[in-house]
């Protein structure tokens, strides 16, 4: 790859160009996040950490479905594509997640799943497991080309483990803080916004916020940002009264925000889960 070495000039220049572009920054769609990160830019890249089965993957698909304007790719490297369309059609059409897949069972998907692909022309899924970044580098050539010159705005990696075969490697932590450090690279060589999904330390409960520490040694140092992720209902000790209370509740917190330095690590932001899998803000803010 041939070394670029610009003059000052030609990269005030392309300030310029970033700053005039509406989309400089992708939201994720969730306000209190956005008030506080505003979202990658071109050669960032925003991690969402959790343990397994706190969300992550829905919150990647709830980014898509609020940017429907922008082109993206899922790069769903756990979830085949027809899971990660079903999960789609029901935060776009408002129907129950449970529904969709009872109508996916019964062969009674309605007419109006068609509109949905309608609804994200520029939206590409890719299941393919173990994907190499270089092969990441192809579906974006791939995506130019069909698109007639046009880029994704943003991509969606789901997730960080699974990138390159690093889990399936047997090398634990030190291939993923080597894939880690590769996706940034990728991210600024491919000039793209990058949101990567990781799984937090072993160590770490899922009813508990995530910390500093969460991801250290393999991403929090590369990332630009992180946002931790937990569910409180996941706690065995939680009493009745509050697991009803807690059951469709997701917590985040802000772990890390290099763009504009400000974080809420000590602040929870709550959201409803709603039944079809999108995330609604809760108009308060919870003190940790």
């Amino acid at each position: 790859m041939p070394l670029k070495f610009e003059t000052l000039t030609e990269q005030v220049e392309k300030l310029k160009e970033f700053s005039y572009n509406p989309a400089q920054r992708v939201r994720t769609g969730l306000k209190e996040i956005d008030d506080i990160c505003g979202g990658p830019a071109p050669g960032e890249v925003f991690m969402i950490i959790g343990r397994s089965f706190t969300g992550k993957s829905i919150v990647g698909q709830n980014i898509v479905v609020n940017n429907p304007t922008l082109g993206s790719i899922f790069f769903s490297l756990e979830m085949p594509y027809i899971t990660a369309l079903q999960r789609m059609y029901a935060m776009w059409s408002g129907v129950s997640h449970t529904d969709v897949l009872e109508m996916t069972e019964q062969a009674a998907l309605p007419e109006q799943i068609d509109y949905m692909a309608d609804a994200y022309p520029k939206h590409r899924i890719v299941d393919t497991e173990a994907l190499s970044l270089d092969a990441m580098s192809v579906y974006l050539r791939k995506y130019e080309e069909y698109y007639d010159g046009s880029r994704p705005e943003f991509v969606v990696v789901d997730y960080l483990e699974l990138l390159g075969g690093a889990k399936r490697s047997g090398e634990g932590w030190a291939a993923t803080e080597v894939q880690a450090t590769s996706l940034k690279d990728w991210a600024k060589r491919e000039e793209m916004r990058v949101f990567v999904l990781h799984q937090a330390n072993r160590q770490e409960q899922p009813w508990q916020p995530p910390t500093e520490n969460s991801a250290r040694g393999a991403g929090y140092t590369e990332a630009d940002f992180v946002v931790g992720l937990w569910q409180k209902w996941r706690d065995p000790d939680i009493d009745y009264t509050d697991l009803l209370f807690e059951k469709d509740k997701m917590y985040l917190n802000i772990l890390k925000n290099r763009a504009y330095g400000r974080l809420g690590h000590s602040r929870e932001y709550r959201f409803f889960l709603r039944p079809d899998l999108m995330l609604s803000s809760v108009d308060q803010n919870i003190f940790g």
